[in-house]
């Protein structure tokens, strides 16, 4: 997602994820190399696994499973940000 602001990423972070922060999920380091917000993959797939499970035993990707549990917009933004 280019030319977005980090109060822009975490106010539409907040309205597909409610009640996380995104500078939870944020990659600092990418973020500063980069001078947009990046997200951690990583920390965001630990916690879609907490919430929903290992998703992957049933052959769903992350993708998949963030289209099917918070929206086709939310994974949209998601890759907007790696």
């Amino acid at each position: 997602m280019s030319n977005i602001t980090l109060p822009e990423a975490q106010q539409k972070f907040r309205s597909f994820f409610p009640g996380l922060r995104f500078n939870d999920f944020m990659d600092p380091a990418l973020t500063l190399c980069t001078g947009e917000p990046k997200i951690d993959l990583c920390k965001l797939d630990d916690y879609i696994h907490e919430q929903h499970g290992d998703y992957e035993v049933h052959d769903i990707n992350m993708a998949d499973m963030l289209a099917e549990k918070y929206g086709k917009d939310a994974n949209t933004f998601i890759e907007g940000l790696i």
